[in-house]
């Protein structure tokens, strides 16, 4: 007889005891103190006894987090695929600003956040950062994701929050496929960005090498639009690229690729495309919608998907307007609740009309043919445009909310806007996952799975398309 498998909450409660092992110590001086992840995560890298110790163990941890999913990837894997509701995946950095709790701001009109674990990360941050930068990253982080374990492990169908593994780092073929996708994406941004092909990472590379400087690399952009650093600074980008040469200048060791600018510049387009992929593909394999909350790796993950129209239409001559973005602006949201309000509120069922709509409609899309995709995200739209003016009705009247809520909740009303969008393709690397490609005998190469890919798109054997995605931007409204 095959043994019970462990639940959800199990595998939620044994994945917090492991982060606990290392890191409740300093979490519960960061309570002591009232102090922020950041603050604590900077005073411990700048001892020098911590950081030696975080390096002379970091493989074993890795390991151990590496481990831990793949004993229970089985079960897991299971019941989020029975989960009902509306699934989110938040993406487009490594894990959400430990300054906001997502799950606070998003939890009455998204049924349940995915978070992918952070400390996956723990052989990418000692390998690629400087010691100091390593330790501080791990450990903000990993305080940051105890922050949220009062709402992974409370009791609620559907849960609020679930920490997964993060599904592109689990294994070598789904890594390898991983770096395909991001550095074709990669070399088609860069074509736009300075109006030349480039067939090859090192022939780009190459070419910003030989750039004598900023002001030649600044005139050499044809669309300096894309080399897009922070979306909300009101800074020029010679001067925002000044600033991420000198912070990151601080975190990696740049010195070993010679000329330390265009690397900076290499790698940071390459960890935006790594990062939106990495999404994409979690979300797909999770059946759920990429969560983002930040415009800057809103517009990447747009130009993903406008990256992979372009390529669909190459291939699929009869499909047009593949690409499409929806925004519903001014809306009136719920924001910021305290944790136990949230947690009664969906206990009550609160807005669970409207995060059924929300689940309906954005499955609408992600089912729709690439032909009726138009039409579908045009009468979705509508559909949610109507949903949340009555929500917003309901919140101006003071029986209902009343009646809905039992509180008031004037403080937490904010401002905002809702932005989906689709594309009909996906990547060839999501073609090869519709699939179940398994490669049994190592991993695939780049010149392996690339011409692969794309001879399955384009004799229609697969046209797996990406999850359509959902930005939400708030601001709290002026009094």
């Amino acid at each position: 007889m095959r043994q019970e498998w462990p639940t959800l909450h199990d595998i939620q409660q044994a994945y917090f005891t492991l982060v606990e092992r290392y890191f409740a110590q300093p979490f519960a001086e960061m309570q002591r103190y009232k102090v922020s992840p950041h603050d604590v995560a900077e005073q411990l890298a700048n001892r020098e006894p911590t950081v030696q110790a975080f390096l002379h163990g970091a493989d074993e941890m890795a390991a151990e987090f590496q481990q831990f999913w793949q004993s229970v990837r089985a079960p897991l894997d299971h019941h989020l695929h029975q989960l009902q509701g509306l699934k989110a995946v938040f993406g487009g950095d490594i894990a959400p600003s430990y300054t906001t709790n997502i799950v606070r701001s998003t939890g009455l009109y998204i049924d349940t956040i995915l978070l992918p674990d952070p400390l996956q990360r723990i052989p990418e941050f000692f390998t690629s950062m400087r010691p100091h930068a390593a330790v501080y990253y791990m450990t903000k982080h990993a305080l940051n994701i105890l922050n949220y374990k009062s709402l992974a492990l409370t009791r609620l169908s559907p849960p609020l929050l679930l920490v997964v593994p993060d599904y592109a780092l689990m294994d070598a073929s789904t890594r390898q496929m991983l770096t395909t996708s991001s550095i074709a994406d990669l070399l088609l941004h860069s074509s736009k960005l300075f109006g030349r092909d480039f067939s090859m990472q090192e022939e780009l590379s190459s070419f910003l090498h030989n750039l004598s400087g900023w002001e030649t690399f600044m005139s050499r952009l044809v669309d300096p639009s894309r080399m897009l650093i922070d979306a909300e600074s009101s800074a020029g980008l010679q001067e925002q690229l000044q600033e991420m040469r000198r912070t990151q200048g601080g975190n990696f060791d740049f010195q070993q690729y010679g000329d330390q600018w265009a690397t900076i510049i290499l790698m940071n387009l390459l960890g935006r495309m790594l990062t939106t992929n990495k999404l994409v593909m979690g979300s797909s394999y999770y059946h759920g919608t990429p969560l983002i909350d930040a415009p800057t790796s809103w517009q990447y993950l747009l130009w993903k998907y406008q990256y992979d129209s372009e390529r669909g239409s190459e291939t699929h001559q009869d499909m047009k307007d593949l690409f499409l973005s929806k925004v519903l602006q001014d809306l009136t949201l719920i924001t910021d609740l305290p944790e136990q309000r949230l947690i009664d509120l969906r206990r009550r069922g609160a807005l669970a009309e409207l995060r059924e709509i929300l689940s309906r409609n954005i499955h609408e899309v992600d089912a729709a043919s690439p032909s009726a995709l138009a039409e579908v995200t045009q009468t979705v739209s509508t559909n949610l445009e109507e949903a949340f003016q009555k929500h917003k009705h309901d919140l101006d009247t003071y029986s209902q909310v009343k009646r809905n809520f039992g509180f008031d909740v004037g403080a937490f009303i904010a401002t905002g806007s809702v932005t989906i969008a689709a594309t009909s393709t996906g990547s060839i690397p999501l073609s090869l996952l519709a699939l179940g490609l398994t490669l049994t005998v190592g991993a695939p190469s780049a010149k392996e799975l690339w011409p692969k890919g794309k001879e399955l798109v384009k004799t229609h054997q697969t046209i797996k398309r990406s999850p359509a995605g959902i930005l939400f931007q708030q601001r709290k409204r002026k009094k």
